[in-house]
């Protein structure tokens, strides 16, 4: 496997808080906009750390009794915010965000193996596979938002540019949630670009097959993904101008159905493969489609073994 340079911190002047160990970031440190919408961000942060302190101290011992997690917040202090504010389901309590955000960073060592963890925890992006010369599949973390799950599979240009992302956590229970699923705007002409190298499969499909593959090798218990009344942006006046992908839609095309607890939840398998449903001018397309996603699926599995 191989790694690009370090990931940038995504909040303009969030590198000043790289000073931050032991303690959590204080209000002034806090990487805000100029004027009123900064104020309103300070005095929230001051009401929420004064309401989730008892959690608070919880999870700081337990980040810095953690050598892996103790590096991920030195490098990234704005890692800390999510568990205030919303972390991977708008539905979670205070107590549960801080109990996920526990659990997600304990499975992730144990899932990914100290090693490549801690790669992640320095912002590396580890290649596991590559499309094609100049758009490769990534593992990192999550340089967008760290509200939809610190991880993230990526496709990416050989100089880092992002394409294509799906991000996700791990809950307590063991089950793997995707948070997100989105690609960079302006990439229209890209994104054709790929889908007519992945032999007709769009970005999200694609990323969705690695990760299911991924998920198998992690061994986890089962593969959701958020529904928008649930997800990050889907309150219910902002879901319409916030959320653009179809979830719905794209969760029963991947196999999913929804459950109970409102999550999306589809099989850790590949999906069946019968040529008999597949119109006969494209099935030599297809028999390539699923050569390639066996392919992806030995050189996940073989990358990840050997990173751990």
């Amino acid at each position: 496997m191989e790694s690009s340079g370090g990931l940038a911190l995504k909040f303009a002047g969030a590198g000043d808080l790289g000073c931050v160990e032991g303690r959590w970031p204080r209000p002034d440190e806090l990487p805000t906009r100029p004027g009123w919408p900064g104020v309103m961000k300070r005095f929230k942060y001051r009401l929420r750390l004064l309401l989730s302190q008892p959690q608070r101290r919880g999870f700081m011992d337990f980040v810095q009794g953690a050598p892996v997690w103790r590096e991920l917040h030195q490098r990234f202090p704005d890692c800390y915010y999510p568990t205030l504010t919303y972390f991977l389901d708008r539905r979670f309590s205070l107590r549960e965000r801080f109990t996920v955000a526990r659990a997600d960073l304990e499975q992730a060592e144990s899932r990914f193996g100290r090693r490549l963890a801690l790669r992640l925890a320095r912002g590396e992006q580890v290649k596991l596979w590559s499309l094609s010369e100049d758009c490769h599949l990534v593992l990192s973390i999550n340089d967008v938002s760290w509200h939809e799950g610190r991880w993230t599979l990526s496709l990416r240009s050989t100089s880092g540019q992002r394409l294509y992302y799906v991000s996700f956590g791990f809950l307590p229970c063991g089950a793997l949630l995707v948070g997100s699923v989105q690609g960079a705007p302006g990439m229209e002409e890209v994104v054709r670009d790929i889908t007519k190298t992945a032999e007709g499969m769009r970005p999200a499909w694609l990323l969705f097959e690695a990760l299911r593959a991924a998920a198998a090798t992690w061994g986890v218990t089962a593969l959701v993904g958020i529904d928008p009344l649930d997800h990050i942006k889907g309150r219910w006046n902002l879901r319409g101008r916030r959320l653009r992908f179809d979830y719905r839609r794209f969760w029963s095309e991947v196999g999913a159905g929804q459950r109970e607890d409102g999550y999306w939840e589809t099989t850790l398998k590949p999906l069946p493969r019968d040529l008999s449903d597949v119109p006969s001018r494209k099935r030599a397309m297809y028999r390539r489609r699923w050569a390639m996603l066996d392919a992806m699926a030995d050189a996940l599995h073989a990358g990840l073994f050997a990173a751990r």
